[in-house]
């Protein structure tokens, strides 16, 4: 599977683009360094609990990683 980058704005995962653009330059990479230095992260998903219970998805961030956080609706 292909790792996927991206930052988190409001909340809300924005993907990293394919061609990384830093002036006249371009580049095109899946390099995980290369997305570090433009402050891209790789995005870590986990799948819903399949409990039968609510749950709502939140992001945790760390320095080089957004992890998908499942949080359970309280009722």
């Amino acid at each position: 599977m292909n790792k996927k980058y991206g930052k988190l704005e409001n909340d809300k995962i924005v993907y990293a683009p394919n061609v990384l653009i830093d002036g006249e330059r371009q580049t095109f990479t899946n390099d995980a360094n290369v997305y570090l230095k433009y402050g891209w992260k790789e995005i870590v998903p986990s799948p819903c609990p399949d409990d039968g219970k609510e749950y709502t998805l939140a992001f945790e961030e760390t320095a080089t990683q957004i992890l998908y956080i499942w949080r359970e609706v309280e009722v």
